[in-house]
């Protein structure tokens, strides 16, 4: 695969085409042509752009097929280590896999010449290629038109309070939710499916499960393991099986789970389970209900497999099951934010007033007096958790109206000091 990959490069058509002619990119990295006019109608761009990595994700699955791209956010003001990792994995999976990433950026970047590229406003550009074993990613600017070398931190950084969309299977190691305790050679082949999460109980400690299932001789893996205190590892990619539950493993996510069959887990364990149920909510379309069939969909438990999972009948045990509904409760509370339970009426009235706050952002984005980035990241998270109808939103977002009346009038005012600008 050649890195970076091939495409022809050419700049936005328009100053809001920038969603568009970047989409165009990574469609020309496989092979298919598009017009940036017929990108922006199907992304939904107008002349304040486009909205988010949602509309990304939406349009390419639209044209490449169902579930080949997803996208995540990176919520804060700057990205972690950890954030800025998991962007470097994968980036380097996806141009590996043939595949360009498409990056929502905000506020200045230095190349690695020196030269600064700067959109207040927010930005879209591709990604194309790595190098340094991923630690440098070559950027196609439509808006510059440029395209030059960022060092991936900077790039993440570049991206924190908005997203980046990526080729789905890439993103096998959840870094910002758990500790990577691999790798092990107990893992099989590729993934089948993601039917949900499968509840498992370790009878025993954390750290003896890690160290046995990174044994050879032991044959047993898993892919996730939450200690009492809620800390969380990972011992296997989640685009690979692990082998927990025998005929079950390539369609299931595993989390084992610290103590023994008949007790109930940690209030931290719930948390810990939770924030990766709700991941696999946003990354794999989990719905937020239990399951008792290995057929169905949902948040399982091993002993549900019979025989067929290695006939494990109390694991993880009755207490741990009947837990299930307080996972789902609080992983939708993750997965969505305060979304999760408004009604389709109010769900209509929150989108109106958001439509409205964006306007009076970019009414107000040119000047120096503009709200600080903590307000626009809010309106950007409504807007987009609104327009997805209650989807993932970069964490927790005060819904109340008291709320949204506060950062209504602080918009409002820096649009009035643009306008007496």
């Amino acid at each position: 695969m050649p890195n970076p990959l091939t495409y022809l490069f050419d700049g936005q058509e328009t100053g809001w085409f920038c969603g568009p002619a970047s989409v165009q990119i990574a469609l020309r990295c496989r092979g298919i042509n598009r017009t940036e006019t017929e990108l922006a109608r199907q992304l939904g761009t107008d002349t304040f752009g486009t909205d988010s990595s949602a509309d990304v994700v939406r349009v390419l699955n639209q044209i490449l097929g169902a579930g080949t791209y997803d996208d995540t956010y990176i919520p804060g003001a700057t990205a972690t280590a950890a954030e800025a990792a998991a962007l470097k994995a994968v980036l380097v999976r996806s141009i590996d896999a043939g595949y360009a990433i498409v990056a929502n950026v905000v506020g200045t970047v230095t190349a690695v010449d020196g030269q600064q590229y700067t959109y207040d406003g927010g930005h879209y550009v591709a990604v194309t290629g790595y190098r340094a074993g991923g630690d440098a990613a070559f950027v196609a600017d439509v808006g510059a038109p440029a395209q030059y070398w960022v060092t991936t931190k900077a790039l993440a950084v570049w991206i924190a309070e908005r997203g980046y969309s990526y080729k789905v299977g890439t993103m096998a190691r959840w870094t910002d939710i758990a500790e990577w305790v691999g790798p092990t050679v107990n893992q099989g082949g590729p993934m089948v499916e993601y039917r949900g999460l499968v509840l498992h109980i370790m009878q025993g400690s954390y750290a003896g499960s890690i160290s046995w299932g990174k044994n050879p001789a032991s044959d047993v893996s898993f892919h996730f393991a939450t200690r009492g205190d809620g800390h969380i590892g990972q011992l296997v990619d989640t685009n690979v099986t692990a082998w927990t539950q025998g005929s079950g493993n390539g369609h299931w996510i595993s989390v084992e789970n610290e103590g023994f069959s008949g007790n109930p887990l940690t209030p931290a364990q719930v948390e810990a389970c939770a924030k990766i149920y709700a991941r696999g909510v946003r990354d794999y379309g989990w719905p937020l209900q239990s399951t008792d069939s290995t057929s169905g969909r949902g948040l399982g438990w091993h002993g549900m497999g019979g025989a067929a999972w290695g006939g494990h009948p109390d694991c993880p045990g009755q207490p741990i099951k009947d837990q299930r509904p307080a996972i789902l409760a609080r992983a939708a509370q993750i997965a969505g934010g305060d979304m999760a339970g408004l009604t389709p009426e109010q769900l209509s009235d929150l989108y109106i007033k958001v439509v409205d706050l964006h306007y009076l952002w970019f009414t107000a984005d040119s000047v120096p007096a503009r709200p600080e980035k903590s307000v626009a990241r809010k309106i950007d998270d409504i807007h987009r958790a609104v327009k997805s109808g209650g989807g993932s939103v970069s964490g927790p977002v005060d819904l109340t109206e008291a709320a949204l009346d506060a950062v209504e009038a602080r918009a409002f005012k820096a649009a009035q000091r643009a306008e007496d600008a």
